[in-house]
């Protein structure tokens, strides 16, 4: 690669991580949504051109891309054979998710985005997503006139939790990573509470991994003591948050905030059908709104109802290839480590949320393709 060639990639990786980054600080460092929508552009047209580019190279990339293809052209042409062109809300944070996924492998595979980008990006976006959560909860605040509610701005803080395991200084992200956790309580959501739980576990696993050997046995200490001292920490937060523990007892007793109605509503829409082509390619984009008048709160019944056997098998092979990555042996441990924490991630949010159409796109695009880059690479 000439040097040229080499300053233009690296102007377009800086580029694309200050476009992404404030994009994510709408409301905060950007006010006008104009911009927000211009940054979008920019994001988006970087990245389909280095998938032009990447589609043309000879050069050998992750398997995973070819799905990820197929992916975001079923979702686009689901939107565009779709009859409400105004539901674009889902297909715009598609493309965000997944289309920067190939610029910042291509610049993780150049050696061109590196652990200090990620860290960078980390220490910008945490202070960001802490001044919205702290406004989001004010503006709840005054809707209901109590403090029982539930803060959807915590997803936010999910997907900082892997750039957490980039961070060199312990104390400083063992700190990053109380705070992440500090909030995700806060928040009453249940499934950022079981994110954040496997995030300390790991974190921890993590930590006793990359020790050296001088001083893996203080690191042994210290991982317990941390492990004690966050146990009676949140423990502490959870029982002052009286919301919370109804919410966990309603979870334990079945309780589904109505999501299993509209799971069922869904597939019996899907189910019903009584056309092959349905069953096949499902009843089109985000037909769940149409069928319950509700956002869907599951990818695996979303994929099913919208684009049928074939989306649903689709969307499979992503977490299948994740699990294979997973078991292989050509693994850096600790980025093996960060690799798991992203599939519980996922996982997680598929199933209580949303995964693939998620608010924390920025994990998507550059902590998988960085870890898929360089899993046999140190840092």
């Amino acid at each position: 690669m000439s040097q040229a060639a080499l300053n233009r990639d690296r102007l377009s990786c800086i580029v694309l991580l200050a476009s992404v980054v404030l994009y994510f600080s709408q409301e905060i460092i950007l006010p006008f949504a104009a911009v927000g929508q211009i940054l979008l552009v920019v994001i988006y047209g970087i990245s389909f051109l280095y998938l032009i580019k990447m589609i043309l190279s000879k050069e050998k990339f992750h398997k995973i891309m070819k799905i990820w293809v197929v992916f975001l052209i079923m979702n686009l042409f689901g939107y565009l054979f779709s009859s409400n062109y105004s539901e674009f809300e889902i297909l715009k944070a598609v493309l965000l998710n997944f289309l920067p996924f190939f610029p910042f492998y291509y610049f993780a595979k150049k050696n061109i985005l590196t652990t200090k980008y990620i860290v960078g990006v980390f220490f910008v976006l945490l202070p960001i997503f802490i001044l919205k959560f702290q406004r989001s909860v004010q503006t709840l605040k005054l809707e209901k006139f109590n403090d029982d509610y539930v803060d959807n701005t915590v997803y936010f803080f999910i997907g900082l939790l892997p750039f957490v395991f980039f961070i060199k200084n312990k104390i400083v992200a063992f700190l990053s990573l109380m705070a992440i956790w500090f909030f995700m309580v806060q928040s009453s959501k249940r499934g950022a509470i079981l994110a954040g739980i496997i995030a300390i576990i790991l974190y921890f696993i993590h930590n006793l991994y990359t020790a050296d050997s001088k001083t893996k046995f203080r690191t042994y200490i210290m991982s317990f003591l941390l492990i004690v001292g966050v146990s009676l920490f949140g423990y502490r937060i959870y029982m002052e948050n009286e919301f919370l523990i109804t919410r966990m007892n309603d979870m334990l007793e079945g309780d589904t905030t109505g999501r299993d109605s509209i799971a069922s509503n869904a597939f019996q829409a899907w189910y019903q059908s009584d056309n092959i082509f349905t069953t096949l390619f499902g009843l089109g984009y985000n037909s769940i709104k149409s069928i319950t008048g509700h956002v869907s709160h599951n990818d695996w019944v979303d994929m099913l109802t919208s684009y049928g056997i074939f989306g649903l098998f689709l969307y499979s092979l992503i977490y299948f290839i994740f699990m294979k990555e997973i078991m292989k042996k050509d693994w850096m441990v600790d980025k093996k480590i960060i690799l798991i924490l992203f599939f519980f991630i996922a996982f997680i949010t598929s199933m209580t949320s949303r995964w693939y159409w998620s608010n924390f796109a920025y994990t998507q695009m550059i902590i998988l393709p960085y870890i898929l880059a360089t899993k046999n690479k140190r840092n």
